[in-house]
């Protein structure tokens, strides 16, 4: 194990796109032009919307965009990082449909930045809704493309999808927000989580990238494993907590379903 110093520079850029697919085509474009970012994160336009009314910043966030999506670069030398921070600019700019892109020039403006993504949750949470929550994983290059489906399954029903996560590993936050003690609507949210579940799973994705299993997602393990691999997995839990007292009725689906 070896503990890195704190970089001693960082750039943030923002970029506002009107089409998910172009966001894509920005990951893609970063990675395979050699640059390694310290962060590349990404909100759909219901979490960027969320965020300007509960920030109250409305003029400096772009509500038409159907993503946004900040890149960070770190380094021990400036002048390197300005680089590699222009680079990245670039790309952005040559992005089809991109609205606007733009870096931060001090730690002041990039703070700033960073908050829109850091208040995302808050802001949706302080909608006032009850909501489930997934975390699912897919290769990286197809996250926006999940969210692009994400969009379309919600699509004529009642109850709102929120999009945001890590697009430099592919792991996506999903927040389905539904009226208190509306059953009609929980029910509808739970239907959407199980096509969330399975759109992931489809595009060669995982249920989770962060927050393990636990319960919400223990019943749709059997579409992302055999029953060979949950038995086996079942037989090593066996060997570590032979009484089941570790973190009981979690992971593996009920033997009934």
């Amino acid at each position: 194990c070896k503990v890195l110093p704190k970089p001693a520079f960082r750039r943030t850029c923002i970029s506002y796109l009107d089409d998910l697919g172009s966001a894509a085509d920005l990951v893609v474009a970063i990675f395979e032009g050699g640059i390694l970012p310290s962060a590349i994160e990404c909100m759909d336009n219901t979490s960027i919307n969320c965020v300007a009314d509960y920030l109250a910043r409305t003029e400096s966030l772009r509500r038409e965009a159907a993503v946004l999506v900040l890149i960070e670069v770190d380094g021990t030398h400036q002048g390197a990082v300005d680089a590699e921070a222009q680079r990245i600019l670039d790309l952005c700019n040559g992005m089809a449909g991109m609205i606007e892109s733009r870096l931060a020039e001090n730690d002041d403006q990039a703070e700033q930045l960073w908050r829109i993504r850091r208040e995302t949750l808050p802001a949706l949470k302080a909608k006032g809704k009850d909501h489930l929550e997934a975390d699912v994983v897919v290769p990286r290059y197809r996250l926006p493309f999940l969210m692009k489906a994400i969009k379309s399954a919600e699509t004529g029903k009642t109850v709102k999808v929120a999009t945001f996560g890590h697009a430099g590993d592919g792991n996506l936050h999903v927040t389905i927000q539904y009226r208190k003690r509306n059953f009609a609507e929980l029910e509808e949210a739970n239907e959407l989580l199980g096509e969330i579940y399975r759109k992931a799973v489809d595009m060669d994705g995982k249920l989770t990238g962060e927050h393990g299993v636990g319960i919400t997602a223990k019943e749709y393990m059997k579409i992302q494993m055999t029953p060979g691999e949950i038995a086996l997995m079942k037989r090593i839990k066996q060997a570590f907590d032979p009484k089941g007292l570790l973190n009981p009725e979690k992971i593996f689906p009920d033997e009934n379903e």
